[in-house]
């Protein structure tokens, strides 16, 4: 009786679960959003071009690592060319995370500390989420799952199997996106310390080797299905020089950005609630002089991940909102102990001198909290959501689509690519936009040149200029051009752009402008 009524509490949360996860998804779907987002569109465009053929780097430029292009082409497949299957995907993969942070928690501290842990995170991805479908979401399975075969691991005194997995967990995050192997480090860094000081030279470097051998054949497999392809030289190029000179920002963008996402979690109480529980955990760990082992071995490896993924999102000097998404395992973990802490020892001592606490449970006190935090974060969620470029990309779709006949192409100049995403139809150029001809320490006369040469050859039948809700994409037109400026330490317009100017300007003329933004439309008239 008493297993039955377990399988149906399990079953329960299961389900709710399930519904939160649907509840925080539905603003992305197709029933509410009308055009995927910037990120998400360059994404599901890519996506789409694999499904007929091509390579990522090699035909499609992009900057980020390969999984994130490959999701999308097996969710556009699984949905049949539609965005649902991806969002069935996206889906799918904050629920694994949330059964794997679950069940970590609920086994190393208790079940409503899970509870806890899990929806606060939750929580905490309202504020991050944006318009979805980022690298950093599908990363969440891959850290969770890495976070339970450490405890595991730790608990059996064996990583075996289980260091092998976890490698090619941080193999999957790398290939997401190159900062989301935060946990993985984390937990190389603990066995250092764990390992090293007592001298179990022989456990240190078979663990570490483990993990390493793990990590390696992930990569290898990859790196050799895109030399075979002709396009490891492309992927090396787009998604790590790129990147290494996109990252190339002043110390004072790194602290802003940092600084950012701290507030930004502070709305959820997240942050605060994280870093005070960091503070009283070192505290712990400094006075406690037992063997490190149980909870106490999770309590470190999160003591040690916080600064390790503060560092790393922080690296970049941006400070976009799904860029925090890296940190929400760290952040679910510290919860969790929280609560732990709260009902172990907290509540007993408030318990003895509040007559409310003697009369009321941890766990219905820590539920009506959850439930009150819930609903304030999907309040704000709705309140703070921004249309007004989404819905210019949409009517630009639209005259896109009205426009031309499949097989056009249409240049849209700046990067909204979901624009030719959701008009089905194709750029001329790989440079489906153009971040890298203006990048410092990227950008080059030959990439400029390139692109020139793949309209030219091309002749895209379409312009659409989306520099006025882009301050870093400069004017098509000339007057325009002459009154904006460029202020971002990371960009630059190279001289060499000059030609690029006069072939427009000379063979597109201005037909219209479209949408809240005023988007200009310019049409081919012939050389």
């Amino acid at each position: 009786m008493l297993n039955e009524r377990w399988m149906n509490k399990q079953r329960l949360f299961l389900i709710a679960w399930g519904i939160l996860i649907a509840g925080i998804l539905i603003p992305n779907t197709p029933l509410r959003r009308e055009i995927p987002t910037r990120d998400s569109g360059v994404f599901l465009y890519i996506g789409e071009q694999i499904l007929n053929g091509e390579i990522p780097y090699r035909d499609v430029w992009d900057h980020k690592p390969p999984a994130i292009h490959y999701i999308n082409a097996l969710g556009l497949f699984v949905g049949k060319g539609s965005v649902w299957g991806v969002n069935l995907l996206e889906f799918g993969a904050l629920y694994l995370a949330g059964i794997l942070g679950y069940m970590l928690a609920k086994r190393a501290l208790g079940v409503m500390p899970a509870i806890f842990g899990v929806v606060a995170w939750l929580v905490t991805l309202t504020l991050l989420l944006g318009g979805g479908n980022f690298t950093e979401e599908f990363a969440l399975p891959c850290q969770f799952a890495a976070l339970y075969l450490f405890w595991q691991a730790e608990q059996r005194r064996s990583y075996s199997w289980r260091g092998f997995l976890i490698g090619v967990t941080a193999a999957i995050s790398f290939l997401l996106k190159q900062n989301l192997i935060g946990i993985q480090l984390s937990i190389m860094i603990f066995l250092l310390l764990t390992r090293v000081p007592t001298r179990r030279w022989r456990d240190f470097f078979t663990n570490m080797m483990t993990i390493s051998s793990g990590s390696a054949s992930v990569i290898f497999i990859v790196g050799l299905y895109f030399a075979r392809r002709g396009a490891l030289s492309d992927l090396w190029d787009n998604a790590f020089a790129y990147n290494l000179a996109y990252s190339t920002t002043m110390i004072e963008s790194k602290i802003i950005a940092l600084a950012a996402g701290l507030v930004l979690t502070s709305f959820s109480g997240m942050s605060v609630l994280a870093l005070t529980t960091w503070f009283a955990g070192v505290i712990y760990m400094l006075r406690d002089n037992e063997k490190v082992k149980g909870k106490k071995a999770l309590l470190a490896l999160s003591l040690i991940n916080l600064p390790v993924e503060l560092f790393l999102v922080a690296i970049s000097g941006k400070p976009y909102p799904h860029y925090y998404i890296a940190w929400l395992p760290a952040f679910a973990v510290l919860a969790s102990f929280f609560a732990h802490y709260s009902m172990t020892r907290l509540y007993p001592r408030l318990k003895a001198v509040s007559q409310i606490a003697r009369t009321t449970s941890p766990h219905l006190w820590l539920s009506a909290f959850l439930c009150i935090w819930s609903a304030a974060a999907l309040i704000g969620q709705m309140v703070t959501e921004d249309n007004v470029r989404e819905a210019t990309g949409h009517l630009a779709s639209e005259h896109i689509a009205e426009s031309t006949v499949a097989g056009e192409y249409v240049l849209i100049w700046g990067a909204e690519t979901s624009v030719n995403f959701a008009a089905q139809r194709r750029s001329p150029t790989r440079f489906v936009y153009q971040y890298p001809l203006y990048t410092r320490g990227y950008q080059s006369i030959t990439l400029i040149q390139e692109f020139l040469d793949d309209i030219v050859t091309n002749k895209p039948v379409l312009i659409i200029d989306t520099s006025p809700s882009n301050e870093l994409i400069p004017p098509i037109d000339p007057i325009a051009r002459t009154e904006w400026n460029l202020v971002d330490e990371n960009y630059d317009v190279l001289p060499a752009m000059d030609s690029v100017f006069d072939y427009l300007v000379s063979n597109y003329r201005p037909q219209a402008k479209i949408g809240q933004d005023q988007w200009s439309i310019y049409v081919y008239a012939g050389e």
